[in-house]
């Protein structure tokens, strides 16, 4: 790739339309960026700006961070660069060095917490990247957003999460380097700010998730799951919920099995809510009490995977156990 191609950066707005006023002012003055296209998610928000360079894309409904996605494909240059409306990002220019000497993958900006951690967020050659604080890629590799089912990219949790979505897909990993940023108006305001909703972590895990299984489902034959979940319920439904919480939080690629050994019914309610959150969730209930040990074996027998976890309801998975377990470390922190 050549030095100096023009770029198309594309920007979302949410409820911060004063923060596009200074990040417009801040992408007009760098040379390669030739367009900033700006897809409105508030369509009760008129924007407007001067000048031929600025497009605005009304959405219909606020489609979330998936609105990045749709406003690059009606980029004109092969290059896109994007970041969130909540920051100023002051070293693009170095950002933009880095992609052009690799541009065989995402080159992305990270805060400094999140930098010092991004060794967390490989999977396998998978890597789930946030790229808020500004990210290169090309155009054509939003085409990978193509696999996602139809109903997914519809749902809540695609449509929040699609930068994990699409970072996993790549199949790749990607570059990173320290971003310099500076937070503006409404960075953490809630209702506005995604990070601080009440599902945030449960939604990341999740994203992850389904995104490492789309992946591995790329092979013929189907690779089995690297890991499953086993966890036993023999009371209230109300510990269940907290556990399945637990592991929805888990950034891993894993099937869940529900063993209800004769709760009278309690958890069922549970599980139909969870199956609405995993679908793939699958449900054993026994018809006489077997008691945990037997309950667990039945479910271990039902599944084929090298690593198994079990659980009762009411114990809590810690977040990095199967990111530990996959990498060799210690695990004992489970429970």
């Amino acid at each position: 790739m050549a030095d100096g191609l023009a770029v198309s950066a594309c920007l979302l707005s949410w409820k911060r339309p004063r923060n596009l006023q200074l990040i417009v002012r801040s992408l007009h003055q760098l040379e390669f960026i030739d367009e900033i296209l700006i897809w409105n998610n508030d369509p009760s928000v008129q924007l407007e700006f001067p000048g031929t360079r600025v497009r605005v894309f009304r959405s219909e409904e606020n489609v979330l961070t998936y609105g990045r996605y749709l406003c690059a494909r009606q980029a004109r240059n092969p290059v896109v660069y994007v970041q969130d409306d909540d920051v100023l990002v002051s070293n693009i220019p170095d950002l933009y060095a880095t992609f052009l000497s690799d541009s065989t993958c995402i080159a992305h900006a990270l805060r400094s917490r999140h930098y010092a951690a991004r060794g967390r967020e490989m999977h396998g050659n998978c890597q789930a990247a946030l790229l808020g604080w500004g990210a290169f890629f090309l155009k054509d590799w939003t085409r990978v957003l193509d696999e996602v089912p139809g109903n997914m990219r519809r749902s809540r949790l695609f449509q929040r999460e699609a930068d994990r979505f699409f970072t996993v897909l790549m199949a790749r990993r990607h570059n990173t380097i320290l971003a310099r940023v500076r937070r503006l108006k409404d960075h953490a305001t809630e209702g506005i700010a995604l990070w601080r909703e009440w599902d945030h972590s449960l939604c990341k895990g999740l994203a992850v998730r389904e995104a490492l299984r789309m992946v591995r489902r790329r092979s013929f034959p189907v690779a089995p799951c690297p890991c499953h979940i086993v966890i036993t319920c023999h009371s209230d439904g109300r510990s269940l919920r907290d556990t399945a919480a637990s592991v929805f939080r888990t950034d891993a690629d894993y099937e869940l099995t529900i063993v209800d050994d004769t709760s009278h019914g309690a958890a069922t309610d549970v599980v139909e809510e969870l199956r609405k959150i995993c679908p793939a969730l699958r449900y054993i209930r026994s018809q006489s009490p077997l008691g945990a040990a037997e309950a667990r074996n039945r479910a271990i027998r039902a599944v084929d995977c090298a690593l198994v976890v079990l659980l009762d309801a009411g114990d809590v998975l810690d977040a990095d156990c199967l990111y530990d377990a996959r990498c060799g470390g210690e695990h004992s922190r489970t429970l």
